[in-house]
C-alpha cells in the first residue's frame, strides 16, 4: 500500500498493485483496474516514485522473511510418517522346462503355471478395438454414438 494524498488534504493508503493507469492533467488522477479514478495532490513522477520504492521494499523485505517448509502444512489432519511409494518389480527368469513360453503365464502371488481350459482361451482371445470417432477411420466407426444410428 502507498499513502497518497487527496486535493481535500486528507491521506489515503492504494493498493499500488491495483493501479491501471495515471493521468497527468492540471491534476494527477489514478485509475484502478476496476475503473475507479482518485485526483491525488502528488505529481505522476511523485506518484511513480512512491510506487517504486515501495516495490523495492517489498524486494528487500523479502530476504529478511524466514519462511519454513513446516509453515506450509497444515495441520487440520495428521500427516503420515511414510508416503506410499511404487517400484517395478522385474518378473523371475522363466525355467527350461516341458511348457512353451505361450502356455505358460506369470502370477505375480506364484510360479509360473501352465494354462489350460477356459483360462487358457479367455487369456488368449483379442479384445476387438474401435477406432475413435476423430481419428482417420471415424467413417468406418459404427458405435454407439455415430451419426448413423442417429
Amino acid at each position: 500500500m502507498i499513502s497518497l494524498t487527496r486535493l481535500s488534504g486528507s491521506v489515503f493508503a492504494l493498493n499500488s498493485d491495483l493501479i491501471e493507469r495515471i493521468d497527468s492533467t492540471p491534476d494527477t488522477i489514478i485509475t484502478l483496474v476496476d475503473g475507479s479514478k482518485y485526483v491525488v495532490a502528488e505529481s505522476m513522477s511523485t506518484v511513480i516514485a512512491v510506487i517504486r520504492a515501495h516495490r523495492a521494499e517489498v524486494v528487500a523485505l523479502s530476504s529478511y522473511v524466514q519462511v519454513s517448509p513446516e509453515d506450509f502444512i497444515s495441520t487440520d489432519r495428521p500427516r503420515t510418517a511414510v508416503r506410499p511409494t511404487l517400484s517395478v518389480v522385474t518378473p523371475p527368469p522363466s525355467s527350461p522346462g516341458p511348457t512353451s513360453p505361450e502356455s505358460t503365464r506369470h502370477d505375480p502371488a506364484g510360479p509360473d503355471l501352465p494354462q489350460s481350459g477356459l483360462a487358457a482361451r479367455l487369456l488368449s482371445t483379442e479384445v476387438p478395438t474401435r477406432a475413435h470417432p476423430a481419428g482417420p477411420q471415424a467413417a468406418a466407426y459404427s458405435g454407439p454414438h455415430s451419426e448413423e444410428q442417429h
